[in-house]
């Protein structure tokens, strides 16, 4: 198995690349969260700086894996937006030389963890990040139910959820589109 890290990325590390528009609505509905980062984002925008953080090259490279996944890939604009949510988290796996190999994203809604998307890079498949990564949100303590949907021809990714325990609630019918697919529901119950 390669060494990998688990890395969460920070809600003040996705502000520093939101649109000022995101930032102000951000001001106003995160009152207590960090209003330093809102505020420390609008100064570099005042000053006209947009420094190449480390949140922006981790979502250069969730970008990449995204597309080489996926035949319908979240845009930038679909990234930003969730991450701009104060009920998102994502974790990335990097490599020791820093490399990122994969991310799992989610909204965290107590008792309840919603995973919208998971991804690994091609060329670090089967080698088990994918696991680490749902393995990662499902230490979350107080969450009583994971769910997710999986288009129905991706067979490794069900194998995987099987095998870390969740089943199958139903079929959403055509969910997917390019190609169109059904969507398979899934989720984990922990008593």
């Amino acid at each position: 198995m390669v060494k990998v890290k688990i890395v969460k990325l920070e809600f003040d590390e996705c502000l520093e690349y939101l649109p000022t528009y995101q930032v102000a609505n951000q001001i106003t509905q995160m009152v207590g969260h960090d209003p330093r980062a809102c505020r420390r984002y609008a100064q570099r925008r005042a000053e006209g700086i947009t420094p190449y953080s480390r949140f922006e090259r981790r979502l250069v490279s969730i970008l990449e894996i995204e597309r080489e996944s996926f035949s319908d890939a979240w845009s930038e604009n679909m990234f930003l937006e969730i991450f701009a949510s104060p009920l998102a988290h994502c974790f990335t796996a990097e490599s020791t030389d820093g490399g990122l190999l994969g991310y799992i994203m989610f909204y965290l809604l107590p008792p309840e963890i919603q995973i919208l998307n998971i991804a690994v890079k091609q060329s670090a498949r089967n080698r088990q990040i994918g696991s680490l990564l749902l393995k990662s949100a499902l230490e979350y303590k107080d969450i009583e139910l994971f769910t997710l949907e999986v288009r129905e021809s991706n067979l490794p990714a069900i194998n995987l959820y099987k095998k870390l325990g969740f089943k199958i609630d139903g079929v959403r019918k055509n969910y997917y589109a390019r190609p169109k697919e059904n969507a398979i529901l899934m989720s984990l119950e922990r008593l």
